[in-house]
């Protein structure tokens, strides 16, 4: 009886949720919320964090995270508690909590066997679902990982990458896109990645560089993030993968670029003021912030989140690319630099 009805609550969860357009009720409090940690206002963060909570019946692991270390640091243990005891129900990896959480060690102490005694309570009924996607990502890397890969390879990862992509495209539309609200956390771990994302990256790519002609699978994208099945910056990544000319949505990641001992440091790309209003009108249509609160977020993640315990990762994609000086200089010419 008690498998069933938490079967039923899963179902009726993720019904009322599908119902909900994240992208309008959901991700701008998200937004807000993490511009207020940025600016140091973890009180101000921490109320908007449970308004948008209390918006839908699903909200990810990394919301309920950076929501509890504002807690944490205003010195509320109890609403720190409940927070992480969510997260341990998306199963979560304690120990993997616990060194997050180093700095509030010894405030959690009396209070993490607790916390930690909670069980999983997102349990998938089609585990080969996700035992499939992982098949596909053993796929993917089969002849990725031999030599000559590409010069040798190439016609046959190609081949394997369409038909990762029709399958994945068959079971998003039987069972729904493969976020953590079917599976909870991805390797057990506070991430916005998706079992297969990996398939779905290298696709995109070969559809960029003309390997392969297809569906470039954004609508799809667009729904998840809608339904809030996917983190929306992850989906502004991936379509950025694509070389997509329609939908213009920046934030693609933070870039290093390298020739010899010099290092251009964190840069990202730089736009004119008609693209970022296209592009800022795009982002807000999907539930985004803006690309100038976005590289204060993601120059916040690769500087001072992890001191500070919280998660910005979604927000800065580290991209790293070694160039010979004629080139370094040039492609360098079209960023600028990631500053706090």
């Amino acid at each position: 009886m008690k498998v069933v009805c938490l079967s039923l609550m899963m179902v009726m969860a993720i019904s009322l949720t599908a119902q909900v357009d994240y992208s309008k009720t959901y991700y701008p409090l998200v937004n807000r919320a993490e511009l207020l940690i940025v600016e140091g206002q973890y009180h101000e963060a921490l109320l908007v964090y449970q308004n948008a909570f209390t918006s839908v019946n699903f909200s990810p692991a990394l919301d309920l995270y950076n929501a509890a270390v504002c807690a944490l640091h205003l010195g509320d243990r109890q609403t720190a508690k409940s927070l992480l005891i969510r997260i341990i129900g998306r199963n979560v990896t304690p120990i993997f909590l616990w060194r997050r959480l180093e700095a509030f060690q010894e405030m959690l102490e009396d209070d993490w066997e607790t916390i930690t005694a909670y069980p999983t309570v997102i349990t998938s009924e089609n585990e080969f679902y996700r035992q499939e996607l992982y098949d596909m990502e053993d796929r993917d890397q089969e002849f990725r990982g031999q030599d000559g890969a590409y010069d040798v390879y190439a016609d046959t990862i190609a081949a394997i990458d369409q038909r990762n992509i029709e399958r994945f495209r068959q079971l998003v539309e039987a069972f729904g896109f493969p976020g953590e609200h079917l599976f909870g956390a991805e390797k057990q771990i506070l991430t916005a990645d998706f079992p297969a994302s990996i398939v779905l990256r290298h696709y995109f790519q070969g559809l960029s560089n003309g390997t392969y002609e297809g569906d470039d699978l954004t609508g799809i994208l667009q729904e998840a993030v809608r339904y809030g099945e996917l983190e929306p910056n992850l989906m502004a990544y991936l379509v950025s993968l694509q070389n997509n000319q329609e939908l213009k949505l920046g934030g693609s990641g933070v870039w290093i670029f390298k020739t010899g001992s010099k290092s251009s440091g964190y840069v990202v790309e730089k736009y004119n003021e008609a693209q970022i209003r296209e592009i800022d009108a795009n982002r807000l249509s999907l539930g985004l912030d803006t690309m100038a609160d976005y590289k204060r977020k993601a120059a916040f993640g690769v500087t001072e989140a992890r001191n500070k315990s919280f998660n910005f990762s979604k927000y800065s994609f580290i991209n790293s690319m070694s160039l010979d000086q004629a080139t370094y200089d040039r492609i360098l010419a079209g960023y600028e630099t990631l500053v706090p």
